[in-house]
């Protein structure tokens, strides 16, 4: 893999990370 590859799938695990986040977040107040 290289180094473009790997930025880009951090940067889509980072996405994933901040969207769960929210998602969470919601959750806690939906409750």
């Amino acid at each position: 893999m290289n180094k473009m590859q790997r930025f880009a799938h951090k940067n889509e695990l980072q996405t994933l990370g901040t969207e769960m986040e929210g998602y969470l977040k919601e959750l806690d107040y939906g409750a």
